[in-house]
């Protein structure tokens, strides 16, 4: 295969083996729960049989599209990468990491809020260039996608064409904002709880009630609403508001930190759409820092820590939030 491949067929097979994963995990559940929700050890890991059959499913459907396109990408399956010290620089051709079932824990107690997701790059491409495509599939049936010769993140809606995205909100307003982290696991939560963000929030509350009191009204609380749900899903939520009236996704955070697979896929679409994306410190995070976290996927230093936000105004209200 050569060493270059096509956008418009990148972009193909993307949509298509997305589609294939996601389908497969919905009708994989509803047919035989039993043994698709069983664990299984790999390398030392637990697993779902769902996350491995998902897996193995968007390799050979990727190796098989279009009479074997496909079949010298290197492909990194987020339940394979047991070897810490693997690093890509200067591996030639192209290169997918996928993470088939994003929130297998979700899928596990019947809940919406997981994905699948994958980033194709190449990693002797020019630096900021190395990110190819990338493809998020939503049970609801969505797949969001981004390539490197566009500047717009585009959705496919079922049987719909490609479309662009709606847009992030436009909201500047912690006040108003639909704030979301991951807080499932005891240490994510306590990450969170720990950090100035609620105390500063509850400063923000208590000055709103004197405010009102002196002015003669009613306590008002915040509109903040604040969701231990978060990852790509969310970041999809966030970069296609559905109405302009209508409250939407403002805020993903993590300042624990993120592994690739957890967190590249979304955030370069994200990017494509407008949103912002930045470290704790206030720095933009380029897509060059994307890349370089995925020359080291399974590295423990990789971990990214980051706030996307509908728009830079907000990114940076939520990092002083963040801050002491």
């Amino acid at each position: 295969m050569a060493h270059k491949i096509a956008s418009a067929d990148l972009q193909r097979v993307g949509l298509y083996v997305t589609k294939i994963v996601v389908d497969q995990v919905l009708a994989d559940v509803a047919r035989d729960p039993e043994n698709y929700l069983s664990s299984v050890d790999i390398h030392h890991k637990k697993a779902l049989r769902l996350d491995l059959n998902a897996e193995d499913t968007f390799e050979r459907e990727l190796r098989r599209y279009h009479n074997g396109q496909f079949r010298n990408v290197a492909f990194y399956g987020e339940e394979r990468l047991r070897d810490p010290s693997l690093d890509l620089n200067g591996r030639r051709g192209v290169v997918v990491l996928v993470d088939a079932v994003d929130g297998t824990d979700l899928v596990e107690r019947g809940l919406s809020n997981w994905c699948s997701a994958s980033v194709f790059f190449s990693p002797t491409s020019p630096k900021s260039k190395r990110i190819l495509a990338s493809f998020v599939g939503l049970p609801s049936g969505e797949v969001y996608y981004a390539t490197a010769d566009s500047d717009t993140a585009y959705v496919k809606r079922r049987s719909q064409p490609p479309s662009e995205v709606n847009h992030p909100s436009t909201n500047v307003n912690i006040e108003d904002a639909s704030i979301c982290s991951y807080g499932q696991k005891i240490s994510n939560l306590r990450s969170v709880v720990g950090s100035p963000l609620l105390r500063n929030l509850l400063v923000m509350q208590e000055q709103r009630a004197k405010t009102g009191q002196l002015q003669g009204q009613p306590e008002e609380e915040l509109a903040t609403r604040i969701y231990n749900l978060a990852g790509i899903p969310m970041m999809m939520k966030l970069i296609d508001h559905q109405a302009d009236e209508a409250h939407s996704v403002d805020v993903v955070f993590d300042i624990k930190g993120q592994r690739p697979h957890d967190m590249v896929a979304g955030a370069f679409i994200a990017r494509r759409a407008g949103a912002s994306l930045k470290s704790l410190n206030g720095d933009d995070i380029s897509d060059n820092d994307l890349e370089e976290s995925l020359l080291k996927p399974a590295a423990a230093d990789k971990k990214m820590k980051y706030i996307l936000a509908s728009n830079e105004s907000l990114c940076l209200k939520m990092i002083r939030l963040l801050s002491d």
